[in-house]
């Protein structure tokens, strides 16, 4: 696909670009550090309501994390697939788990559902995206907490913020159109490329955006996407189940600082880019068979007034500076998800025929780490 339709106001950097040392992106976030134990106490108070709600949820934490193995073609066969050993949790699970989002769910009577057969009773799930991005405010301003297990008894957070790498929104063409609305203050540069995020009557694909920036000079995910909105309203409107299964996103996760601090600080360098489905089909309206693993529906607790959620398990994952004394801690099995993860990815983005420079860059320079 050619570059012509990539909705970027940020310069290119082509093969050269520079990823930036953790030192640099220490000094970026410089004002966490000198605001860290009111940090400290704001992520300990979040930390306990996000175990509080998956208790409440009965999340079994390896649920998401096996239902993403993606099952795409040319896939290696099921004696290839990673398969998640009961009891075991490992610092990549803990990674996916802790940064897959859990929004709101909207509910809609199958009744109501175009193709449904009559007398058909229950719900089908979807979400709004506006509530997607809300779900990813907190992570930008403060970083996601991962949860990890260094030496095989050093229990540390590290915390990774996340930034909007690329994305691509495919609606139904039922859909009413939605066309660039320009911004006081902005400039003509600026919609140099304002044909490629308008509604096309001929095309399915709405939106799109790859980011070509350097990792130093861009903006966390929810602010990305506060102002992309600006210039594409329906970024913020759009109905899970009004989009096709092949849309997507996906996010770098850079890292910030780990509490507490420690002399092996240097070792968790590590970059993530994580592959998501934005869709989610409503059920017997389709074939039946998804692209990639969709969001999952996790019904309301009744008992203890937890709210119905939906999560979107990450099915693909490239990395960048991958330290394997950290990631590797049980040998085959984690590299097998690895890789796994890793061909999910390049399959995806060979199928969707883009360029995307981040998984470009990360795949070329896949550094690995004792």
């Amino acid at each position: 696909m050619s570059n012509s339709g990539d909705v970027s106001i940020a310069p290119s950097y082509g093969e050269s670009r520079l990823y930036y040392s953790y030192e640099k992106r220490q000094q970026q976030h410089h004002h966490h550090h000198q605001q860290q134990q009111q940090q400290l106490l704001f992520l300990q108070q979040k930390q306990k309501q996000q175990e509080k709600l998956e208790k409440e949820m009965n999340l079994k934490g390896m649920v998401a994390i096996a239902a993403s193995t993606t099952k795409v073609e040319n896939q290696p066969s099921s004696n290839d697939s990673t398969i998640v050993r009961p009891g075991f949790f490992s610092n990549l699970d803990s990674f996916l788990q802790s940064t897959t989002p859990y929004v709101p769910a909207q509910l809609i009577p199958k009744t109501m559902v175009r193709g449904r057969r009559n007398g058909e009773v229950g719900y089908d799930s979807y979400f709004i995206l506006d509530d997607l991005w809300k779900s990813y405010e907190e992570w930008s301003a403060y970083g996601v907490g991962v949860p990890l297990l260094l030496n095989g008894s050093e229990s540390v957070t590290q915390y990774y913020v996340p930034y909007l790498s690329a994305i691509q929104l495919y609606v139904k063409p039922t859909m009413p159109s939605y066309t660039l609305q320009r911004q006081p203050g902005v400039s003509d540069v600026d919609y140099s490329n304002s044909e490629d995020i308008k509604s096309d009557s001929n095309s399915s694909l709405k939106f799109q955006y790859f980011e070509m920036a350097s990792p130093y000079t861009r903006e966390p995910l929810a602010n990305k996407i506060s102002n992309l909105s600006l210039r594409f309203p329906a970024l913020e409107t759009y109905k899970s189940c009004d989009l096709l299964p092949k849309s997507w996103i996906s996010v770098a996760w850079y890292p910030i600082y780990r509490i507490p601090v420690g002399p092996i600080l240097r070792d968790l360098d590590d970059c993530f880019l994580t592959f998501q489905s934005l869709s989610t089909p409503l059920s017997s309206t389709g074939n039946g068979q998804l692209e990639v693993c969709s969001p999952i529906f996790w019904e309301a607790n009744g008992a203890t007034g937890a709210p119905a959620k939906i999560s979107l398990p990450i099915f693909g994952l490239a990395s960048h500076k991958f330290t394997a004394s950290v990631w590797d801690t049980n040998g085959h099995y984690e590299r097998q998800r690895t890789n796994s993860l890793l061909f999910a990815a390049d399959n995806w983005i060979r199928r969707s025929q883009v360029d995307h420079p981040d998984y470009r860059f990360f795949v070329s320079h896949n550094i690995f780490n004792g």
